[in-house]
């Protein structure tokens, strides 16, 4: 018999650009194109590097056997903060990012062997308007002249953490999303003008830009994982005009 208060679920693993749930977001299209399907947990964690996020796999997902909830499918999405120059907090050296990121997939099969796992990768950036964020937030505010200002990330160094979640998803056998090559391709490349709609502040994404990475990972899932494209799915609550012709749906296993 079904779990009679939990539906499967899927979970979304990440910092900032996980963590916003509001309209239009990629966890707000998520939830809704999952809607009574299954579950989506959001697990985004503002500021998070993968050295953070590690220690927390076994609270995320409990010991194998202890889930009262079936977990379907992980998604995760880190590598923007990692990619920070040093000495900042969350910073994470290139080769020690991959290194977190195949233990996180590690103790992610551990706890539920048999989910599927989607990696993305970090997005591109708007390198002059995160500059202007930056600039105000930890030198204007705290007193700083804008003279000191020195950049905290840069495109090129972004690149390198891309090409990494690439590189372990084809080590792990786990699909990836390249969301930088998605966002250079549809702006007309690296340093096109147009990469600015995609972002409310250089890094953090607008809308339009959540909407590509959407769009582009439903395809995804509906080529790796058909089994979990949602359009396929069966509702596990079903329709209210289903429900006055067959009121004994309310009392199914599904439910």
């Amino acid at each position: 018999m079904s779990n009679p208060t939990f539906m499967d679920a899927v979970v979304l693993l990440g910092d900032s650009i996980t963590e916003t749930n509001a309209d239009g977001t990629f966890t707000a299209r998520i939830a809704e194109w999952y809607g009574r399907k299954m579950d989506v947990l959001n697990r985004g964690y503002g500021g998070f590097n993968t050295k953070m996020v590690l220690p927390l796999i076994p609270q995320i997902f409990g010991r194998l056997g202890e889930a009262t909830q079936r977990v379907r499918m992980v998604v995760i999405w880190l590598g923007t903060n990692d990619a920070s120059f040093a000495p900042a907090m969350q910073h994470v050296p290139v080769d020690v990012f991959k290194k977190n990121l195949k233990d996180i997939i590690t103790g992610v099969r551990q706890a539920v062997p048999d989910c599927a796992i989607v990696l993305i990768t970090p997005g591109q950036m708007f390198q002059s308007a995160w500059n202007a964020v930056i600039r105000e937030w930890v030198y204007v505010l705290q007193g700083k002249s804008a003279d000191e200002f020195v950049p905290n990330r840069d495109a090129p160094t972004t690149k390198l953490y891309v090409e990494a979640v690439m590189q372990v998803g084809e080590e792990e056998n786990v699909a990836a999303l390249n969301a930088w090559e998605l966002m250079t391709n549809d702006a007309g490349g690296e340093d096109a003008p147009g990469l600015s709609s995609y972002f409310t502040d250089g890094i953090h994404m607008t809308s339009k830009g959540y909407a590509l990475i959407f769009n582009a990972f439903t395809k995804l899932v509906g080529e790796k994982y058909p089994e979990l494209y949602a359009v396929g799915m069966k509702r596990r609550i079903p329709d209210w005009l289903d429900i006055e012709k067959n009121p004994e749906l309310l009392y199914g296993e599904d439910v």
